[in-house]
């Protein structure tokens, strides 16, 4: 385990994930971890797990080698000049939808090492998607530490920026379009008669184990659906509503609609 300092710049939901997934797992400790943010709830909150709070970014600038910006996008262009002032050979970590390396180094400095995420909420419970990527400043330890603590918290992968948008549309995005999927289908379930606990509860587990058995296997997508849909059968009859409706269509759209915010971003 490294006896590296992380300092997080917000700690709100994400940095919350981050760190809790790390100290539960083991990979770090709390006497590691700087939080500084203007909310004293999300600082009280944090600060139960032990951490250790800054009052101001310099003074977390002056002790953690590595600094994540856990603030929402429309906030970097405030936290990110006054954080030049202080920072020297930090390495920044961007969470940040939108934001790329290159905008960060602007605002910060051309030969400021800086690393590149999208995280999925499912990091909350451990089961996290984290797409990363790096500028050439990273030492390999600092990215390695990074990576680590991220999966701590489900899974990474390495990826170049240039497929940062589409990365934030099929991991940062996709979690809300399945919620949607499971409400629809819950929703269906309560009004032919099953409680709602019941309804989530099957619905969500089938998801789960569907998706797992997708992730294993190396079958095309329409094998593995042909295994369930018997000619005539129920999940057949479902399969012909989804097409009338565009189904396809309608989660390919959603898709490319995230992805081209991400690049207006």
């Amino acid at each position: 385990m490294s006896n590296t300092k992380i300092g997080f710049i917000g700690a709100g939901n994400m940095a919350s994930a981050i760190i809790s997934g790390a100290i539960s797992s083991g990979y770090i400790i709390s006497d590691q971890i700087y939080i500084y943010d203007i909310n004293e709830t999300s600082i009280s909150r944090l600060s139960e797990c032990g951490v250790n709070v800054s009052i101001r970014i310099r003074d977390l600038c002056g002790c953690c080698e590595i600094i994540f910006l856990c603030v929402k996008p429309q906030v970097y262009d405030t936290v990110l000049p006054e954080l030049a002032e202080y920072i020297g050979d930090n390495t920044i970590v961007s969470i940040a939808a939108g934001k790329t390396i290159a905008y960060v180094k602007q605002h910060l400095n051309d030969s400021t090492p800086v690393i590149r995420v999208m995280p999925n909420t499912p990091l909350l419970i451990g089961k996290g998607v984290t797409s990363i990527c790096s500028s050439k400043e990273v030492k390999d330890a600092n990215f390695d530490m990074v990576t680590g603590l991220f999966s701590a918290c489900g899974i990474t992968i390495d990826i170049d920026e240039n497929n940062f948008d589409i990365a934030t549309a099929a991991g940062g995005s996709l979690p809300a379009f399945v919620y949607r999927f499971i409400g629809a289908a819950a929703a269906a379930a309560v009004d032919r008669g099953l409680s709602e606990i019941d309804a989530r509860r099957m619905i969500c587990s089938t998801i789960v184990g569907a998706a797992e058995l997708a992730g294993r296997s190396d079958n095309a997508i329409d094998d593995m659906i042909a295994m369930v849909a018997s000619p005539g059968g129920t999940t057949v009859a479902g399969l012909e509503a989804l097409n009338a409706h565009a189904f396809d269509k309608s989660v390919y759209d959603a898709v490319l609609a995230a992805y081209n915010r991400s690049k207006e971003l």
